[in-house]
């Protein structure tokens, strides 16, 4: 179908609510982006000051 450049609609068992943020990672080691998202966590970046409110952290 991807060859037809066909959009397929698929239901599946368990569906997931609609997440502000999606990860995925090694098992080992770490990638660019993890090391990148690990940075705006720990410098309390301005762009994910949102995010932290919305998880209620005190820390501003």
């Amino acid at each position: 179908m991807i060859d037809n450049q066909q959009l397929v609609s698929r239901v599946i068992p368990t569906m997931r609510p609609p997440s502000p943020l999606s990860l995925a990672w090694r098992k080992f080691g770490s990638g660019k982006a993890v090391e990148d998202i690990v940075t705006l966590f720990t410098q309390r970046r301005p762009e994910i000051i949102g995010f932290l409110e919305i998880f209620g952290n005190p820390r501003s």
